[in-house]
């Protein structure tokens, strides 16, 4: 008996979670899809036979006709600890703040991979009442009356095989610009993973008002290199929408070697403990400054190695850096977010020992001309509104004169992430000596 086609609208499993378990067998998850999850890079693995544990990483994935939908959630907080991964990538600035939930009353739960295509959708239709970018593009052409510049390396050729009228070279202003083909192009790769009847029709809408603009197959490099003029501003969110379709949507090769649209494998997924790196991130610099806060920094090496030719070794970065204002004394913070809750009623507070030993490296590698070494700080999530930022103040390092922070930042279960608190307890571990 012959196997019927993979459908190219994978059926939908039962939510699950970060951390959790999810079966293997007839009624669930086939093992040629857990095979191939497990194969990906976002964390999957087998704990028995029968059974696949999710990692660190939340969305939407897809292979062999089967389609998983990863939620986070706050490790050591239980059931708690569910977060709204809309609502965390906005505050990581990953997805546009103005995409907002739609409301479900009376409608089946709504997929993740529906609910961000049919918002693309209705915000694009949205700005396109206003209008859609325009802008003066180069065409040339054989005319009746001159317009623009007569192409005269041209106009004989034209005379000499009898043709009448005007070779001209001309600016028109067109609908067909860059930034709209990226739109429209962003539109059909929503259009192709999205099964909701609400998200297919809206995309159907938002699609009539590209009937005059070129339809281009655009990866996500191409979609980065598109520069927003000051009147395309408003199209900023839209871009980044669709660099994330084109970038996520289509088929993912590390699923499998397949990768024709039937197949219908992709992977829509983020890693949790980068997004939360994130939304600290973009929230301090709401409260302290951009130019005070850095993401990341630069990267630096931890040592040497004289063996060979001293070739430099282990290249580490922070996740945050507060640097003091200009001209100031205060100390430099270098922190590190990490997404899970540990067990603070420890004498370490629950600080994992490669936690520590990160930390005391970077103390060590940001040390100034003086050899001064920042202070420290680890950034933990909690669910709790009211419990405060400072959990206690560790003394690490050789001499136990490093001071490291245990630091909490609010999550709430709609996704927002509170660093007010976090941010003025920076500012007073700065100028502490």
């Amino acid at each position: 008996m012959t196997e019927p086609l993979q459908s190219a609208y994978p059926a939908l499993l039962p939510t699950s979670f970060e951390h959790s378990n999810i079966e293997v067998g007839p009624g669930s998850l086939s093992s040629d899809a857990a095979d191939e999850f497990c194969r990906s890079p976002y964390g999957f693995k087998y704990t028995k036979r029968t059974q696949i544990r999710t990692g660190n990483y939340a969305g939407v994935i897809a292979a062999q006709g089967q389609t998983i939908e990863i939620l986070p959630k706050i490790e050591g907080h239980g059931d708690e600890g569910k977060v709204d991964l809309v609502g965390l990538l906005q505050a990581a600035k990953i997805l546009p703040r103005n995409m907002r939930r739609t409301q479900l009353a009376g409608r089946h739960r709504e997929a993740l991979l529906d609910f961000i295509a049919e918002g693309f959708a209705r915000d694009i239709l949205k700005e396109a009442t206003r209008g859609l970018e325009r802008n003066y593009l180069p065409k040339e052409g054989i005319l009746a009356r001159p317009r623009g510049r007569i192409d005269f390396a041209r106009q004989p050729s034209l005379e000499a095989v009898g043709i009448v009228g005007l070779a001209c070279k001309y600016d028109e202003l067109e609908h067909d610009t860059p930034l709209n083909r990226l739109l429209k192009a962003g539109l059909l790769a929503a259009r192709r993973k999205a099964r909701s009847p609400a998200a297919l029709a809206r995309i159907r809408q938002a699609l009539e008002a590209f009937d005059d603009v070129r339809t281009v197959q655009m990866g996500a490099p191409e979609a980065e290199r598109i520069k927003l003029n000051r009147q395309a501003e408003r199209f900023a969110h839209l871009k980044d929408i669709a660099t994330l379709f084109l970038d996520r949507f289509n088929p993912d090769t590390r699923l499998s070697r397949q990768t024709t649209e039937q197949h219908a494998s992709y992977a829509f997924m983020w890693e949790m403990p980068r997004v939360y790196e994130y939304a600290v991130l973009h929230q301090l610099r709401q409260q302290m400054g951009a130019t005070q806060v850095i993401g990341q920094g630069v990267a630096q090496w931890v040592g040497l190695n004289p063996a060979k030719a001293n070739h430099p070794v282990g290249r580490m970065k922070p996740d945050l850096i507060i640097r003091p204002p200009a001209g100031s004394s205060d100390r430099l913070i270098v922190a590190d977010t990490k997404w899970k809750c540990p067990k603070f009623a420890s004498g370490d507070y629950g600080c994992e020992r490669e936690d520590l030993f990160q930390m005391m490296t970077y103390a060590e590698m940001h040390a100034d001309a003086l050899g001064v070494r920042p202070h420290l700080a680890l950034v933990y999530p909690t669910i709790d509104p009211k419990a405060p930022c400072l959990v206690g103040t560790l003394k690490i390092g050789q001499k136990k004169d490093i001071r490291l922070d245990i630091c909490r930042t609010y999550v709430g279960s709609d996704g927002s992430v509170d660093c007010a608190r976090l941010a003025a307890h920076f500012k007073l571990l700065a100028e502490a000596k």
